[in-house]
């Protein structure tokens, strides 16, 4: 009796059904699915097309390795920078730019980088980027120049206009380009999400004061050395020291590697 009590129900409940309604809804549920699936795919090719190639700029985004795996950077070409070359071959073994992993490294193994950077310096300081070619970062912390260093007041110019534009993530600066933080922030306010770091070109000399404009001052110390060390090996994801705003931290020192 239960059984066909409990049939009978079954065969009211499928006569008493709007199917024509259930089927809209069964239709909708469907199309909800295609479009979140369809939106899914459409942003991580709109994400691959703007990290990996910058956006309509074609700027190169580099995902870094080494310390800063996890990392991605915007890099420039080291070899063709006159700064960086100058300093490079000064002779001078108590200035850091002598020991430059990214000159050695776009000799040897980083070959193959050379083309995609020259082009990024071309691009940077070449011109300034119209607004709607900058290249948008979907990132939380993203480094400027892990290889190369400014080349000029336009580059600067153009990485300032990428960190206003991206005002959701913290873009960190290491250069010894003093001059050109100077001349050009005297006239402009500096980002709040940026931070500027200044490269200390000097070994041994530890700059406890950031220069004007700058928030930190990043030294190399010889690795004998007994100066309190806060840069350590560390990968830069898992410390985050030099990309943090605010929090206090001035000074970063770092044995020669």
């Amino acid at each position: 009796m239960d059984r066909l009590f409990s049939g009978r129900r079954m065969g009211t409940f499928l006569e008493t059904q709007d199917w024509d309604s259930l089927f809209v809804i069964g239709y909708l549920v469907l199309c909800v699915i295609g479009l979140v699936t369809m939106l899914y795919v459409t942003r991580n090719f709109a994400y691959n097309l703007l990290v990996n190639h910058g956006g309509l700029t074609m700027i190169k985004i580099s995902n870094m390795t080494g310390k800063l795996s996890g990392f991605k950077a915007l890099n420039t070409n080291t070899l063709t920078n006159e700064f960086c070359m100058k300093m490079y071959n000064s002779g001078k073994d108590d200035i850091i730019c002598t020991h430059c992993y990214s000159a050695d490294m776009l000799q040897g193994l980083r070959k193959n980088c050379v083309p995609a950077w020259q082009k990024n310096s071309d691009i940077l300081s070449g011109g300034l980027i119209p607004p709607h070619m900058l290249p948008t970062i979907l990132d939380a912390f993203f480094r400027f120049s892990g290889h190369g260093e400014l080349i000029n007041r336009i580059h600067l110019e153009n990485l300032h206009n990428i960190t206003k534009h991206n005002p959701h993530c913290a873009f960190a600066l290491w250069t010894k380009r003093k001059n050109l933080i100077n001349d050009f922030y005297a006239k402009n306010d500096k980002p709040s999400n940026l931070i500027l770091i200044y490269s200390n070109p000097r070994i041994d000399a530890v700059m406890n004061e950031p220069p004007k404009h700058f928030d930190r001052t990043f030294n190399n110390v010889s690795k004998d050395s007994d100066v309190d060390q806060n840069c350590t090996g560390q990968k830069c994801k898992d410390c985050l020291l030099c990309y943090t705003v605010n929090n206090g931290v001035t000074t970063i020192v770092e044995a020669v590697k």
